[in-house]
């Protein structure tokens, strides 16, 4: 693959980036290797490191796996391609068992069967499960996805509303897909979804930034 689009080819013998960390447990000081993989929107990322996933405990032995995703929505697409994608895997991997679930710290018996079960366990957890610092029942997995082309669209986090939090200080953070805000120079920035363009025959995201005044007649 990387002779044919002629990408530089790591030296195999080269050692693995890693970092170092003091293994509490062992009560000694050792390296953690890494890696990344880099693709773009729609070639693949999720079913490479799902492949990877099934892959490790071929070669090594593996069972424990923790897919740490970004937002609600990537977790939800996640479970959905582990479930569509689950007969393939197993077809490829000789009917290997698994079991996949999303991490839930009320569940502590699930945690416990992640921990000693036999089988290979996949646990699909938001990182904002690692952040202690939100209001009880306003955290990111509960807030309401909204779906509209408008400016004054309500928030609410399941049946709570976000007058509740009048008077505190909070910090919000927005995601927007195939939408546009206005900056305060007044430029706007568009994000946008394509698919099937001459440059790119998967599917692609972009961002641009433009000014209204310049552009709209």
């Amino acid at each position: 693959m990387q002779t044919r689009y002629d990408i530089e080819i790591a030296d195999p013998a080269a050692a693995l980036e890693s970092w170092e960390l003091f293994d509490t447990a062992a009560n000694t000081a050792r390296t953690c290797p890494h890696f990344s993989i880099e693709m773009e929107t729609g070639t693949g990322k999720t079913y490479v490191y799902l492949r990877t996933v099934f892959e490790l405990p071929r070669r090594y032995g593996f069972q424990k796996f923790i897919i740490v995703v970004p937002s609600v929505a990537i977790r939800e697409g996640v479970l959905k391609n582990i479930e569509i994608t689950a007969e393939h895997f197993r077809a490829l991997y000789n009917n290997l068992v698994f079991e996949h679930f999303v991490y839930d710290a009320k569940k502590v018996n699930r945690l416990r069967q992640f921990a000693v079960s036999n089988t290979v366990q996949i646990l699909v957890i938001n990182i904002d499960a690692f952040r202690k610092n939100f209001i009880p029942g306003f955290e990111a997995d509960k807030c309401l996805l909204q779906n509209k082309d408008r400016h004054d669209i309500p928030l609410r986090w399941d049946n709570r509303s976000a007058r509740e939090l009048a008077g505190k200080t909070v910090r919000l953070r927005f995601r927007f897909r195939g939408a546009s805000i206005q900056r305060a120079d007044g430029q706007v920035v568009t994000a946008y979804y394509a698919s099937s363009i001459e440059s790119h025959p998967g599917y692609h995201m972009g961002i641009v930034v433009w000014d209204p005044a310049k552009t709209l007649p």
